[in-house]
């Protein structure tokens, strides 16, 4: 349903940046292998195919041209000079993608994206850390442009030996009937004594409008003598006249979403007042043909409503 009147405040973008690049909300990572996973085992056995011209290797170190994907590096694990480091998640078994670089620079990863839509801001991101201990001066530096149908959109510069995480991207928005893209990272520095890094969390996903349900903190209802009670979408940001939105619900603790039939309004009213938490978020977009698509939509922040028991006391209810 169209929806006008909401909280068109000002727009957000920005084009390059070494943090996050996208001040609003964002959809789901198109890359749905852009954390590489993750599993018990310290090396993935089987290559992933995502770096051409380099050779997978399931032996630690990578040598000059050659990458694994392993879920930490343990000390003796790298050269003299490497560090040691897990992924940049909290997923104690997730995986990262190790790069020894090549002699010469050259593309170490590449994806092509069908399915897309005209006219919708992206982000394409990746997270970077320098291999090499910050007390190693005389190595080289790493420096990685991004690409977009193979023309160089944003670079680094080169990637400091700080031995931390960092997050590197842009936005750009797809042209008039663009429903595909081909998105590349290159590496620009020579092999050699020096030049490598790690990557994880490479993304590629929508960018919008903060899209809110306030407050975010759990809401606390009564179970007995509760009344129904709405639930409201704010929308701060938009370029857009007219916005499309459908709320969804989850069943299992935000793992996974279904649409609520018919609810496609700005507020939704909430008069379940069983027991226990309830999950729901809302899609946002300015069309009704990318609502419907995964792929050109961005989510709001999951609102928690806990239905309180009349044998349950609470600090902020009245129950």
């Amino acid at each position: 349903m169209r929806l006008t009147g909401l909280l068109l405040l000002f727009m957000l973008f920005s084009f390059a940046s070494t943090g996050q690049v996208c001040d609003g909300s964002f959809g789901d990572n198109i890359f749905d292998g852009g954390d590489f996973g993750s599993g018990a085992a310290q090396i993935v056995p089987t290559d992933p195919g995502v770096a051409p011209g380099y050779a997978y290797i399931t032996d630690l170190p990578p040598n000059d041209g050659e990458y694994t994907i392993v879920n930490r590096m343990n000390p003796g694990d790298g050269f003299g000079s490497w560090i040691s480091t897990d992924d940049n998640s909290n997923d104690p078994e997730g995986y990262m993608m190790v790069v020894n670089a090549s002699f010469d620079p050259g593309l170490f990863y590449e994806e092509i994206v069908e399915g897309l839509c005209e006219d919708v801001l992206y982000e394409f991101s990746a997270d970077i850390i320098n291999m090499n201990m910050s007390s190693f001066t005389n190595h080289i530096l790493p420096n990685v442009s991004f690409l977009l149908d193979d023309e160089v959109v944003f670079t680094t510069g080169t990637v400091p030996r700080n031995e931390e995480w960092i997050t590197y991207g842009f936005t750009f928005t797809t042209a008039p009937d663009q429903t595909s893209i081909k998105l590349s990272l290159r590496n620009n520095a020579p092999g050699g004594i020096g030049n490598d890094i790690a990557l994880d969390n490479i993304t590629f996903r929508p960018c919008g409008s903060t899209a809110l349900i306030l407050p975010e903190t759990v809401q606390n209802i009564c179970e007995e003598g509760g009344e129904p009670f709405e639930i409201t979408a704010t929308i701060v940001g938009s370029a857009f006249e007219n916005l499309f939105i459908q709320w969804q619900e989850s069943f299992d603790e935000g793992t996974s979403w279904v649409n609520l039939d018919g609810e496609t309004d700005q507020d939704y009213t909430f008069d379940r007042l069983e027991s226990g938490d309830y999950y729901f978020r809302y899609l946002l977009a300015d069309s009704e043909a990318k609502l419907d698509n995964e792929k050109c939509r961005t989510n709001s922040n999951t609102k928690i409503d806990r239905v309180l028991t009349k044998y349950v006391k609470d600090i902020d209810s009245d129950c």
